[in-house]
C-alpha cells in the first residue's frame, strides 16, 4: 500500500484504539455502523463563538449601516453553534476522511464562506492558493447529506508523515535493541 495509505480494516482497527484513548480522555467520539458493516467514527459538540466571527462581513455592512443612523451594534453578542464531526474511511483514496458540518441552533448550515473564515489564521495562507481542494461540501459517501470535508489528499499527506515519523521510530528501536543484543565488545 502508498505511503499514507491504510486499508478498510486498519482503519476499523485504529478507530477501535482511537475510541479507548478518547474515553480515557473523556472525549465524546463514538462509533457507528450502517448496514453493511461500514463503520464512521462521529462526534458532536456545542461551542459558544462571537457573532462577530460568524458572520464578519454581514457585520462590516451593518456597521456601515449603522454608522450612518448614528446607532451602536451590540459586537459581543455571541451564538452556539453545533459542530459535527464524522471520520469515514474512503475506499478510492485508502485514508481516513473528515467530514464535518457547523450549524445555528435553529439547524441552518454554515456556509462554506463562513467556514473557510473559521479556520485558525496559521492555515489562511494554503487556504488562499488551495481554497477549493482543502476544505469543500459535498455529500457524505454513507449518509447521503450534504458536509463539508477535508480533501483526503491533505489526510494521505499528513498521515504518510506521521508513519514515516513512525517508521524512524521503530527503525530506531530496532538499531537499538540489537546492538545492546550484541552485547559490549571487549578487546
Amino acid at each position: 500500500m502508498a505511503a499514507g495509505s491504510i486499508s478498510g480494516d486498519e482503519f476499523v482497527k485504529l478507530a477501535h484504539d482511537f475510541l479507548v484513548l478518547a474515553e480515557k480522555t473523556k472525549d465524546s467520539w463514538k462509533m457507528k455502523e450502517i448496514p453493511d458493516k461500514q463503520y464512521y467514527l462521529s462526534k458532536k459538540e456545542v461551542k459558544t463563538v462571537s457573532r462577530q466571527h460568524i458572520e464578519e462581513k454581514q457585520t462590516e455592512d451593518l456597521t456601515s449601516i449603522d454608522e450612518e443612523d448614528g446607532c451602536q451594534l451590540d459586537m459581543s453578542s455571541t451564538e452556539c453553534l453545533t459542530y459535527e464531526y464524522h471520520v469515514v474511511y474512503s475506499h478510492s483514496y485508502n485514508v481516513p476522511v473528515l467530514y464535518f458540518n457547523v450549524y445555528h441552533q435553529n439547524g441552518k448550515l454554515l456556509s462554506l464562506d463562513e467556514v473557510w473564515s473559521d479556520i485558525p489564521e496559521c492555515y489562511r495562507d494554503r487556504l488562499l492558493e488551495e481554497r477549493w481542494s482543502f476544505i469543500t461540501q459535498q455529500e457524505h459517501p454513507l449518509l447521503g447529506r450534504p458536509f463539508f470535508m477535508l480533501h483526503p489528499c491533505h489526510t494521505k499527506d499528513l498521515m504518510a508523515q506521521v508513519t514515516a515519523i513512525q517508521d524512524d521510530g521503530h527503525r530506531r528501536n530496532l538499531s537499538s535493541d540489537k546492538s545492546s543484543a550484541v552485547g559490549p565488545t571487549t578487546s
